[in-house]
């Protein structure tokens, strides 16, 4: 609501009343102003009268009203015609149109100067000027997303968009908010990442799969949003803080649990993650209890509609996706392997730049893949010559190696795990 105008402002002033025209002197007594009154006494007659004057209202009012006031004093959420009574200076030219569209306001970021400056006359700008050519949009720190959430920082990106933390002021929450790019191509990701986030937080009521679920989405000036649980970081992250100390025995069993209950419920859907990797498990501390969850089904689809993933990485690439065959939840156990022996080892267990390489080191530790596998492969003539030779032979039997030697472990059990998930 508008704040009360003060007693000294409504008051400080009286309309002229040089135009009363005041009894003789003789018979005058005295004239008397209290708050707007003018009470005229008369000797001889012994009357009274109290007549009562118009108040003189303060110079530029609505400039006065709103000189000193912020939204952040206001009570939320606030109407859009309440902001455009009250807060135009908070708006650019383009949200004084948009703003109307929202039936609740919550946050308006800072004043004009700290927004993105758009134009709907411009043809040379992206989005009006929101996004950058790759369809990015243009997040300002401090800025709002959808009149509700105040942007903090981007604290992840990849194919799809960014992903931002965010406040929301609804909730009173901190959140990270995927933000796709503006470009068909993602979007059809995005709408098929949000099937099977929605199959997932339905088949997972009591929330014990380790899945980071989505909470909401909108759109917002032409961009996807997906609001999230807020995490501490990433087990890439976690590795790069231990630096060159290995994760711990404990800190390994946990991690792998976690992942293998969410991998659980993605095989009974019949769901493939496609894209399992250190930087989309998350972590965090509640309660003191360390927590991890898989986030990030950008490329995950259900084996009943298709048999590829469309974003992989390399390093965690399956024999199956490599040679092009249909892939099915296995793939996402053969990633869960090199994760485990990434964290042991503090470096991935298959490197190199290309599809070449990382063949060639799989190779040199599993060998040469059956025949079964390579039988119809697509791509079978980018790794093999015409006799059925590996093209980079040489270098393959010159690096061949052991699990448990590459694993620098003696833990039979261990060396089964990662072997069981390889195969």
């Amino acid at each position: 609501m508008p704040a009360k105008q003060s007693t000294e402002n409504l008051f400080h002033r009286r309309n002229n009343i040089s135009c009363v025209k005041p009894p003789d002197n003789k018979n005058f007594q005295k004239i008397q102003l209290d708050f707007g009154y003018i009470q005229q006494a008369h000797a001889e007659s012994g009357t009274r009268v109290q007549r009562r004057l118009p108040l003189r209202q303060p110079i530029m009012p609505s400039l006065q009203k709103t000189r000193n006031r912020k939204p952040s004093d206001e009570r939320l959420p606030m109407s859009s015609e309440y902001v455009l009574r009250n807060f135009v200076p908070y708006l650019t030219n383009y949200e004084q149109t948009e703003i109307s569209k929202y039936k609740q306001v919550w946050y308006l970021g800072k004043r004009t100067t700290n927004k993105i400056r758009c134009s709907t006359q411009n043809p040379q700008l992206f989005n009006f000027g929101f996004d950058t050519e790759e369809g990015l949009y243009k997040a300002i720190v401090n800025d709002h997303l959808a009149y509700r959430y105040k942007i903090l920082a981007v604290i992840g990106n990849g194919f799809s968009g960014e992903v931002l933390k965010c406040y929301d002021y609804k909730t009173k929450q901190f959140v990270a908010i995927k933000v796709f790019r503006n470009k068909d191509s993602v979007l059809k990701l995005a709408k098929s990442e949000m099937k099977v986030l929605k199959a997932l937080k339905e088949s997972d009521k009591n929330n014990s799969a380790n899945i980071v679920h989505m909470k909401e989405h909108f759109n917002f000036r032409h961009h996807l949003c997906i609001t999230f649980d807020l995490y501490d970081g990433d087990l890439y992250r976690v590795m790069k803080r231990k630096d060159k100390h290995q994760v711990t025995e404990d800190e390994l069993k946990g991690y792998t649990v976690a992942i293998l209950k969410c991998l659980q419920l993605l095989r009974k859907k019949n769901i493939v993650h496609g894209d399992l990797k250190p930087e989309n498990v998350l972590v965090r501390k509640k309660n003191d209890e360390r927590q991890s969850a898989v986030i990030d089904f950008g490329g995950s689809f259900f084996t009943t509609e298709r048999d590829k993933p469309q974003v992989f990485t390399l390093s965690y690439m399956s024999p199956e996706l490599l040679l092009g065959k249909k892939c099915r939840t296995a793939i996402d156990m053969w990633s869960l392997g090199c994760i485990v022996a990434e964290l042991h080892l503090s470096q991935r267990l298959f490197k190199g730049p290309d599809t070449h390489s990382i063949f060639s080191s799989i190779m040199e530790l599993l060998g040469v893949p059956p025949e079964e596998l390579l039988e119809g492969s697509p791509q079978r003539q980018k790794f093999f010559d015409s006799n059925g030779n590996p093209r980079r032979m040489e270098s393959t039997q010159k690096l061949r190696t052991s699990v448990a030697k590459k694993l620098k472990s003696k833990d039979a059990d261990f060396i089964d795990f990662i072997e069981s998930c390889l195969e």
